[in-house]
């Protein structure tokens, strides 16, 4: 996720690193219902069409208030991680990747419930120490595995386990690969006989050249599979293999909802989301059958639901579910684990 021009110095500033420091020094343990207790004390490549799209591989062989609140009355703080998954299987579900999770200018990792419209707090990004303290949070995609891809504004990567939230791992990207730099991305299953991921990247604005690419969960290196149309590009993946990108800028009468071929880059479907907010800093997310619009400016970020699979019968309408949101979000994932069509 980003933010346009006009409110990227204003969310830079934003960013904040006060709640690693009051976290310093604490436990943390797990109870049998899901609740983190503080106490003090992979991808194939794709072939490319003619054209500057190319593989980096290649070119390295050649060289309202939903806050959560927290429980007891004591001096503890609760993070609620949704439900166990259990881990089964080839590519099955870690634990706890059943809801939205969301990214904040101020470095912190929240879950969203679509099912009770609440966020609640998992834990600053503790990646401050490999990365520095001084760079952005940009955007962000949640594999099958429990992993949150976290890209900063100067597009390195960072994983963060869902279910060990205190620990940042350094994976080993290399930004700037096919001139991409900053992206907007997801994980999108294989197809919806084979639930194994891998994640999707679109560079994201318009210093950069719309490339849509694949990266390999190995070698951690981009195949390019098309460039594409759109400028500020969000990315959103499904567990039947559908992507999705979501166009936000002031250019546009509304935002777009695009679905893409994954193996082309073409626009097969593509829908104006009146409605949802245009401009600052904004972020989607797949839950469900339908999809969740984080967007707003540097004071706030609201939430739009669309309707996509139309099981609400009225059509696909965008209604706005949260007016103002604890935090303002710049990045948003759903794992391919969530569920793809209507709940309940």
């Amino acid at each position: 996720m980003r933010s346009t021009p006009t409110t990227a110095a204003a969310l830079g500033a934003a960013a904040s690193s006060w709640l690693a420091a009051a976290l310093a020094g604490c436990v943390i343990q797990r109870d049998e219902v899901g609740i983190l207790e503080l106490s003090g004390g992979g991808a194939s490549t794709t072939a490319l069409p003619s054209g500057d799209t190319g593989s980096a591989a290649e070119a390295d062989d050649s060289e309202g208030d939903s806050t959560a609140t927290a429980a007891g009355d004591d001096d503890s703080v609760y993070f609620d991680l949704g439900s166990d998954g259990g881990l089964e299987g080839e590519c099955a579900c870690a634990p706890h990747v059943d809801l939205i999770y969301v990214l904040s200018t101020s470095k912190e990792l929240w879950t969203f419930d679509p099912t009770t419209l609440e966020f609640a707090l998992v834990g600053p990004i503790p990646c401050e120490q490999q990365h520095g303290f001084d760079a952005s949070t940009f955007s962000m995609g949640v594999g099958r595995d429990g992993r949150a891809w976290i890209q900063y504004n100067d597009g390195d990567l960072y994983t963060v386990d869902v279910n060990d939230p205190q620990t940042c791992v350094d994976p080993g990207f290399e930004p700037g690969q096919l001139d991409i730099g900053t992206f907007g991305m997801s994980f999108v299953s294989n197809d919806e006989t084979d639930p194994c991921d891998r994640i999707y990247g679109r560079s994201a604005n318009i210093f950069t050249n719309r490339m849509l690419a694949v990266l390999d969960p190995e070698s951690l290196l981009f195949t390019g599979i098309a460039v594409t149309e759109h400028e500020w590009v969000e990315l959103a993946g499904t567990g039947d293999g559908q992507l999705f990108e979501f166009i936000n800028n002031d250019v546009l009468e509304a935002p777009l909802l695009i679905r893409l071929d994954r193996e082309t880059g073409a626009e097969l479907e593509t829908l104006e989301l009146q409605g949802v907010p245009t401009g600052g800093s904004f972020a989607f997310a797949f839950w469900g059958g339908d999809f969740y619009f984080f967007s707003g400016d540097a004071f706030g970020t609201s939430v739009s639901k669309l309707d996509w699979d139309e099981s609400d019968g009225q059509g696909q309408a965008v209604t706005v579910v949260v007016e103002d949101a604890p935090v303002i979000v710049v990045g948003a994932g759903s794992s391919t684990c969530v569920p793809i069509g209507p709940v309940g």
